[in-house]
């Protein structure tokens, strides 16, 4: 075999080694394959009602991973191969807002005196990703709220920007950034309460229902 025959299978052997090593790994390098790890943000606890009633309609995504978990070093932002949600992160936002907010939506009455809610709150999940650089986990999420006996107005809107601190670790990094996302979950759905609770209805007497955008 000629010396220039033995350097281009050497090579290749290489190449091969290398794509194999990366396409099995996942955040942090690992020798070994193991089933993946599926995490999810647990069951939140159930708040007071509201002053209006409220209905909580699914959230949306603009995150870049449906299942897998997002981890950003630097620049870069990777999908783990082996640590994955038990929903898509919209999923579980909608559900996590739906059970603490069951209350105002069990007692939703109209203005009619009908049984249905009048106010529509909904959303779009901008972050949901951990940085293993800063130890950070990032939600962003933008949230309206709409009137539907007015042509689904939107009365208000705001975005929310939740960072916590999260220990990750390299043998479980999905583990870390699971307890620090639920922590970043619960401290978004405690400024949300925070917000609504500040408007009532005009005929119960409070504070008004905010225009757009304030």
């Amino acid at each position: 075999m000629s010396a220039y025959r033995v350097r281009f299978v050497s090579a290749v052997s290489c190449a091969a080694m290398l794509l194999c090593t990366g396409g099995c790994s996942g955040l942090f390098s690992s020798p070994e394959y193991h089933e993946p790890e599926t995490y999810d943000l647990g069951i939140p606890e159930v708040r007071q009602a509201l002053p209006f009633p409220l209905l909580i309609r699914p959230f949306t995504s603009d995150t870049s991973a449906r299942y897998k978990m997002l981890f950003r070093k630097g620049e870069r932002l990777i999908p783990d191969e082996f640590a994955r949600w038990s929903r898509t992160p919209s999923e579980m936002l909608t559900r996590y807002c739906r059970i603490a907010f069951s209350r105002s939506t069990d007692h939703a009455v109209g203005r009619d005196g009908s049984s249905h809610p009048e106010f529509i709150l909904t959303g779009t999940v901008l972050s949901f990703e951990t940085d293993v650089t800063a130890k950070i986990c990032r939600l962003f999420v933008k949230c309206v709220l709409c009137d539907t006996e007015n042509d689904f107005r939107i009365l208000w809107s705001k975005t929310y920007f939740i960072t916590v601190p999260a220990v990750i670790s390299e043998k479980e990094p999905g583990q870390g950034a699971a307890v620090a996302m639920r922590q970043a979950v619960e401290n978004f759905v405690r400024d949300l309460e925070q917000d609504l609770s500040g408007f009532s209805l005009p005929a119960a007497g409070g504070k008004e229902l905010p225009s757009k955008g304030k």
